[in-house]
């Protein structure tokens, strides 16, 4: 009990945040209060995560999981928070429905903890399904409210979405009677019902974040012309949330059919390429409106990244054994993770652009380096640490590696989709370190074209301790793993099994 209650302090702190955002009217304040509120959120939840993990604590009663494995995400939603409410105390001061944005951040916020958070997918799926609309108001009433035409496209996949997501639920209901995860493993899934149910919730989840059939075309108006923390609020946070928790549900219901899984690796592989092409379109061309937004590009890399987790966790289906599973399913954990701490160098280190300029064209940007090469030498070291040998990407492709050479070499069909899969992965961390060398030029290098901001407030040795504490952690997962991969591995294998439990 005394476990439960410490697990639960984090979500009433969310509630007292809920509470301040909208009753202080006092901007400074609310800020302040929000900010040390989320970072006693955070040293809470690693107390949690120390204790649950030295006296072996576990609760599933009350259609709740919680565990290391939940806590874990839990620690990277509320350091990412942090994150957003630094951005928010530059971006998001002084405007007309200030109280309301804090208040939808921390809205989703609370939704992304409460969905990792309980067993139950009725519980889950209403939580996800907040989280959509609230991104929907926040760029609505963003620094101006802007036309509904802008949004119509957004809130229309948002309706799909929910569309999808009832008639999950329903079918699960129908067939299961239950809407307890751990009572839906016991029981013997329909073969005929089963791709149904997983294509349901694959659109579900996915289509707000850029999967096939609605693909990117209703974020890109919404990328364009949101702020950088909206940005960093669905693309950042609320995406790698959305791919952890639709991982736990594939596992469930998709990958014990080997048809599901191969019906996914296409659609995967289909919104794969459209992503990428349009991000590679608005970084070299002009095709897509002479836009040339670094803004849309983060977005759409963002919709590749999603792309690229659903693409890699597919093959979990085509996996001969349940322990081959269990440890490539700890593998796309980690992948998703490492995803989350290159696009946090990457996108903090444009936090002087935020500052200097409204304008985000990157043929307009420029000559940043001669006052921000700090910011632009992370914005390097965000790229090359999928790349470089005895970074994270090294460590990934080890990963995935061994699993492949050990595990499928009698199996020829499986082992072509696999080594696929591998040569696509290498092959996209290439095409990340080539368009983070050309926005680096563009931006730090380049000629400056943009109009700046009347009063820019200066940067403070504060503003360098997120790239400082984000790239000591990748260091030191990299000296971790090469120096004693088998603990690391046990860790991550740990804190995976009992998130998907």
């Amino acid at each position: 009990m005394i476990g439960i209650l410490l697990a639960f302090i984090p979500l009433y702190c969310l509630l007292i945040g809920l509470f301040w955002s909208i009753s202080c009217s006092k901007s400074i304040y609310r800020k302040r209060f929000l900010t040390i509120l989320i970072l006693i959120i955070l040293f809470i939840n690693t107390s949690n995560i120390v204790i649950f993990s030295i006296f072996d604590l576990q609760y599933y009663d009350f259609n709740l999981n919680l565990n290391v494995g939940t806590f874990v995400l839990w620690e990277i939603i509320f350091a990412l928070s942090c994150i957003i409410f630094y951005f928010s105390k530059d971006e998001m001061t002084g405007i007309i429905n200030e109280n309301l944005y804090d208040f939808l951040i921390i809205l989703i916020i609370f939704c992304l903890v409460g969905a990792s958070l309980t067993s139950n997918i009725l519980i889950t799926v209403i939580f996800v399904i907040i989280v959509f609309i609230s991104l929907g108001l926040i760029f609505y009433f963003g620094i101006y409210s802007k036309p509904f035409k802008l949004l119509r496209l957004f809130f229309i996949s948002i309706i799909l979405s929910i569309i999808f997501l009832i008639l999950g639920v329903l079918l699960i209901y129908f067939e299961f009677n239950s809407f307890i995860l751990t009572e839906i493993r016991n029981s013997e899934l329909n073969p005929g019902l089963n791709p149904i149910i997983s294509l349901l919730f694959l659109f579900g989840f996915g289509i707000p974040c850029g999967i096939i059939p609605f693909s990117i075309y209703h974020l890109k108006v919404y990328y364009h012309d949101s702020t950088y923390t909206t940005l960093f609020t669905i693309t950042n946070l609320t995406f790698p949330i959305i791919n952890f928790i639709l991982f736990k549900l594939l596992i469930t219901f998709t990958y014990d059919l080997v048809i599901n899984s191969l019906i996914i690796l296409i659609i995967a592989a289909v919104g794969l390429i459209i992503s990428i092409t349009y991000s590679l379109t608005e970084t070299f061309t002009a095709i897509d409106g002479r836009s040339f937004s670094i803004k849309k590009i983060l977005g759409l890399s963002s919709n590749s990244d999603f792309n690229m987790i659903l693409l890699i966790s597919a093959f979990i289906g085509f996996l001969p054994t349940e322990s081959i599973k269990i440890e490539y399913g700890s593998f796309v954990f980690f992948f998703i993770f490492c995803m989350i701490l290159v696009k946090i160098l990457l996108f903090y280190s444009l936090k002087p652009l935020m500052l200097e300029t409204l304008d985000d064209n990157i043929k307009n940007l420029g000559g940043f380096w001669k006052k921000y090469k700090i910011f632009g030498i992370f914005y390097l070291i965000g790229g090359i640490l999928l790349t470089i040998p005895f970074a994270l990407g090294n460590i990934l492709i080890n990963l995935i590696s061994n699993i492949f050479t050990e595990s499928l070499i009698d199996l020829p069909h499986i082992s072509f989709i696999g080594f696929t899969i591998w040569a696509i992965l290498i092959f996209y961390f290439i095409i990340i370190l080539i368009w983070v060398s050309i926005t680096f030029n563009d931006i730090f290098i380049g000629t400056p074209k943009y109009l700046k901001n009347k009063d820019i407030r200066p940067i403070t040795k504060l503003d360098y301790l997120p790239l400082i504490l984000i790239f000591i952690f990748s260091i030191f997962l990299c000296i971790f793993y090469f120096f004693n991969n088998i603990l690391f591995m046990e860790i991550i294998n740990f804190s995976t099994e009992q998130f998907t439990h």
